[in-house]
């Protein structure tokens, strides 16, 4: 401990004494860190974060698949005859959406109304912060009119008003009672986020017993130990017998059962994991920018290292010494990374909020700044071990001579310099061609679909993101054609 403490201490008066070397080999880290730090915010948020229920696994989607292959709507009788004859379901919940206007407030909002049956809640695990959830009356004809109100709204519109559970608010001039208010974190369908009120659906209603009249999403949640490939094949067995009995209500269609969180995400996974790749390319540009500096840097300390191991430094202390400088430079990277992440968050947000699932959710927590450390970590590993080898490979009779700081390098540093400098290249050309590529890419399309001018600034952004890049590998090429 006593050693680790001195070398932190020399690393700090190196660093200290080539702040030139220090500031930029720094601001070069918190760029490469400070990206995939924000960018893991969103993969975390989005992808690897689980539903705002509990065994959010069991529960999946399921309906008739649609001419484009998604779900399509189905009929309450048919959604009744599949509660009825299906074995492989805890429960089956239903739900459709609409947009009124709530009011009981100076300024009324327009919000998402989800119309469900009464047992979504139950399906879902979800308890209430105050209140109840529906029970089976709130179905029946007359007892349709209560309202429970996410967290946000309780909030925002009724100022958290503690007795609000019983009070009366008008949902499109209608007097609806409010029964209950969800806590924080929760909403469903996911796309509403916290933006939304549940109220039940008039199940006795006349227009929805026409098994042509299609209109309700439907959910289960499995049995225990039922897979959803078996969910699917009974579905499908029920759907042909429901075929045969109905020929001209039920769609030739089969039936698409799968997980809820999949159906969430499907759209704009494979953007996120696009986007993860590049920044992660412009991490390891980072850490072969800065191994560069140091290997440059190792040639100037060549009397400096030949002294120590003339004075008995064995080649492993030697090393130790170089990597712990590198750690330094690591966390202060990582430290400064997290402002840059903090702020590219701000200007990501401004794109996914309303383009992915949980997008105005992303932020930066402890497993961001967990993240951000062993990405400090492993960096230092990466681009301090190959420099420091290379420093710590000098011969005392060879650095001691006159002008050994200035003497030119060997012919094996060469090769690593140059492989360096090639390397990085190749990674910055592929990200601004995977950038201009993805500017118009379908698959990236649904992170700009709410901008007029998203994909033009996002081209643009690459370009200046990754500019400053290829310049640097430039220069490089240069200085290695030159030397």
């Amino acid at each position: 401990m006593r050693s680790f403490l001195q070398d932190l201490s020399y690393a700090a008066r190196q660093l200290r004494n080539a702040p030139v070397f220090a500031l930029t080999a720094i601001l070069t880290l918190a760029l490469g860190i400070g990206v995939n730090a924000a960018m893991f915010s969103v993969v975390d948020q989005v992808l690897l974060r689980a539903m705002p229920f509990p065994h959010a696994s069991e529960v999946v989607q399921m309906a008739v698949r649609s001419e484009s292959g998604g779900f399509s709507p189905t009929s309450l009788p048919d959604i009744r005859d599949w509660k009825a004859r299906s074995h492989s379901f805890q429960q089956i919940a239903f739900y459709t959406e609409q947009v009124p206007t709530l009011g009981g407030t100076a300024s009324p909002k327009l919000v998402a109304q989800v119309v469900s049956s009464a047992n979504l809640f139950d399906l879902l695990g979800a308890r209430p912060m105050m209140g109840r959830t529906f029970v089976p009356a709130d179905n029946e004809a007359g007892h349709t009119n209560v309202v429970v109100l996410t967290a946000s709204i309780w909030r925002e519109l009724y100022h958290a008003d503690p007795t609000i559970v019983g009070r009366s608010i008008p949902v499109n001039g209608l007097p609806y009672s409010v029964v209950g208010v969800m806590p924080d974190g929760f909403a469903f369908p996911a796309n509403t986020g916290g933006n939304a009120i549940w109220t039940p659906a008039p199940v006795d209603d006349k227009a929805l017993q026409d098994r042509g009249s299609a209109m309700m999403s439907v959910i289960g949640r499995l049995r225990p130990g039922i897979s959803i490939a078996d969910a699917r094949h009974e579905m499908n067995s029920i759907h042909d017998q429901l075929r045969h009995e109905y020929p001209k209500d039920e769609s030739v269609d089969p039936v698409r059962i799968d997980s809820y969180s999949d159906v969430v995400t499907g759209s704009v996974r494979p953007a996120i994991l696009a986007l993860d790749v590049a920044v992660f390319a412009v991490w390891l540009i980072a850490c072969a920018n800065v191994a560069g500096l140091l290997m440059a840097r190792g040639n100037t300390r060549r009397r400096e290292i030949a002294v120590r191991a003339a004075l008995g430094a064995q080649r492993g202390r030697l090393i130790r010494q170089l990597l712990t400088e590198s750690f330094l430079l690591s966390l202060a990277g990582g430290a400064l990374g997290l402002e840059l992440a903090v702020l590219a968050l701000h200007l990501l947000k401004r794109y996914l909020t309303n383009a992915i699932i949980f997008g105005d959710q992303i932020h930066i927590d402890v497993r961001v700044c967990a993240y951000l450390f062993v990405a400090s970590c492993v960096s230092a590993i990466l681009f301090g071990l190959l420099p420091a080898l290379h420093a710590s490979n000098v011969a005392p009779q060879e650095g001691l001579r006159q002008g050994a700081a200035a003497s030119g390098v060997s012919q094996q540093q060469t090769r690593w310099r140059d492989a360096l400098v090639i390397g990085e290249i190749a990674l910055t050309l592929t990200l601004l061609v995977a950038a201009s590529l993805m500017s118009t890419s379908p698959v990236t399309l649904p992170l700009f679909s709410s901008h007029r001018r998203s994909r033009r600034e996002w081209h643009l952004s690459s370009i200046l993101f990754t500019g400053p890049c290829w310049i640097r590998s430039g220069r490089y090429l240069e200085s290695s054609l030159r030397g």
